[in-house]
This record gives structure tokens, C-alpha cells and sequence, in this order.
């Protein structure tokens, strides 16, 4: 466990504070939500490296389910829950159909349709939960805390909630570590990894220290529709793996009552604390400290 964070966050607006805090619930989105163009989408030069495999994809006439399966053969073991065969068989289908009715543009680049396939396939599936290492980021507390109206939740990194599968460098229901880079994973189809579609981010995120948590969205304990109609998936957590709840610095004195009510009518939530993140008098930093009913009578800036 000495590689994990002893605490983790995670940032919310304060319409969410009843849903996480009364009810343990918490959202896990797809990674094809995300507000990064970025997200889930290497690049991916082509399926694979042998030419004669490559052609089993290309405008030819479709491919006989053998030479599917010699395709399939080589993608990686941990991406295949992600990809399965008969998952392969559809963009074959879909390509022919195309060449047979003449109707739509037959892709140019394989390799970019490929992953596009795939990865909405993934969104259909997997969900993400983002959490930090830092509290007291004013750029995370301004896009994720409502512009630091809102609030973060502290959590204990080594509560086995995070780490109910065996540690290894990628696994569902297990805490991992977001890797930063300064250039775009390039990549074959057979050498994607889950790494590359969910844990490689680019060096702009950096300051976010991201940590995630993946699960499948059959575990989910309830779904939702969110604006447009999109499918929220809501995950149970355990109460006792909260450790502490941090209330932004334009929280309202209700807010600060809400969160009080809260924990005197679960029993479960009564070793949390409760902190408030304000601003610093002379740096641009984040004082996070113990708060009461009275400092909200207290004007800060």
C-alpha cells in the first residue's frame, strides 16, 4: 500500500452533496464523456504490423471468420474483455455492407476507425471514476468544486474499497495511477492496451495527480438520466471510506449546516471532519482548515 496516497479527493458541485454524502452514491462516467478531446484515443496507426493481416480490413471483399480470428489472435489479452470477437465481426460486417450498398465513405484511415469503433463500445460498458492527490487545486476547485462553491470529498487511499482486485499496473475495481505525456501514444491496434485507452493523459493534466477507478457498468447499483437524456451509472461506496469533507470558500452557511445534518443522522459518517479551503491572504494558495457554524459569519474574501 506504500505506493498509494494515504488520502484522495475527489471534487463535486454542492448539488451533488445529498447524493454522496446522505446516500453513497457516486457517478462513474464513460471515458467518452470526458472533457478532454483526447481522452481514450491513442493513435493508431494501423491493425497490425503484417501487411497480409492489415488487408483482412481493407476494401477487399469481407474476410472469412478465419482470418478474423487470425486478427483477433492478436490483440492483447487484457484488451479482449474490452473487444470481443463478435465485436470484430461487426466492423468487418459494417465495412461490407458499406462496399456492397455503396452507401457511406469507406474509411481511409483503418486504424482511426478501428479505435472510434471500439472505443464506443467501450463507453456502452466501462466507467471511470476520477479522483486527486491535491485538495487544494484552485484550477480543479474553479472546473470540478463550482467555482469553489462546491465541495471535495477525502476519501482514504488504502480503504479496500480501491483495491478489491490484486494490484497490478491496470485492473478493474483497483486504484491506478494516471500517466502524464508530452506526445499522443502511437500505436498498432494489437498493441493497445488499457493503459493507453484509459490511463494516458496529456502533460497539460499533470497538475490534476489522477488517480482511477474503473468498473464495469453491470455492477452499477442504480442509473439515472442526466441532461440530454444521457445515462448516468451510480455507484454504491462505503460510508467508512470517507475520511473528511472540505467545503469550498463561496459555500453558503447552509451548506455548512447540510453537511453538519447529514452526519448526525448516520452513524456511519461520524469520525468525518469538516474543513473549509479559503484563500490565502498573501499567495495564491488555499488555506484549508477546520471551520465552524461561526466563521460563516466571518466575511472572507
Amino acid at each position: 500500500m506504500n505506493s498509494y496516497p494515504k488520502r484522495i479527493y475527489k471534487y463535486f458541485p454542492i448539488s451533488r452533496l445529498e447524493q454522496v454524502l446522505r446516500d453513497n452514491l457516486i457517478r462513474y462516467s464513460p471515458i467518452g464523456s470526458f472533457n478532454d478531446l483526447f481522452e481514450g484515443r491513442p493513435k493508431v496507426t494501423g491493425i497490425t504490423q503484417l501487411n497480409e493481416k492489415s488487408n483482412y480490413f481493407g476494401p477487399d471483399p469481407m474476410p472469412s471468420q478465419d482470418a478474423i480470428s487470425d486478427v483477433y489472435d492478436l490483440v492483447p489479452n487484457d484488451v479482449k474483455p474490452l473487444i470481443t470477437y463478435g465485436e470484430m465481426m461487426l466492423i468487418a460486417k459494417y465495412l461490407e455492407e458499406i462496399k456492397i450498398s455503396g452507401k457511406g465513405k469507406f474509411p481511409k484511415d483503418m486504424g482511426t476507425f478501428a479505435i472510434d469503433f471500439i472505443t464506443r463500445d467501450i463507453d456502452k460498458k466501462i466507467g471511470v471514476l476520477c479522483l486527486s492527490e491535491v485538495p487544494d487545486s484552485i484550477l480543479m476547485w474553479a472546473h470540478y468544486g463550482q467555482q469553489h462553491s462546491g465541495f471535495v470529498l477525502e476519501f482514504d487511499g488504502h480503504h479496500p474499497y480501491f483495491h478489491e482486485a490484486e494490484e497490478s499496473d491496470i485492473s478493474f475495481d483497483q486504484l491506478c495511477r494516471v500517466q502524464y505525456r508530452d506526445t499522443r501514444p502511437s500505436i498498432f491496434l494489437k498493441e493497445v492496451s488499457p493503459i493507453d485507452l484509459f490511463l494516458t493523459k496529456s502533460s497539460h493534466w499533470s497538475y490534476e495527480c489522477e488517480w482511477r477507478l474503473l468498473r464495469s457498468f453491470d455492477d452499477k447499483t442504480v442509473s439515472d438520466k442526466g441532461e440530454n437524456d444521457t445515462q448516468i451509472h451510480l455507484f454504491s461506496f462505503p460510508a467508512e471510506a470517507i475520511t473528511g469533507i472540505i467545503l469550498g470558500a463561496r459555500t453558503k452557511k447552509q451548506n455548512y449546516l447540510d453537511v453538519k445534518r447529514i452526519i448526525g443522522s448516520k452513524k456511519d459518517l461520524g469520525h468525518i471532519s469538516i474543513k473549509r479551503a479559503l484563500a490565502d491572504a498573501t499567495h495564491f494558495h488555499l488555506e484549508i482548515s477546520s471551520v465552524s457554524e461561526n466563521d460563516y459569519d466571518l466575511k472572507f474574501s
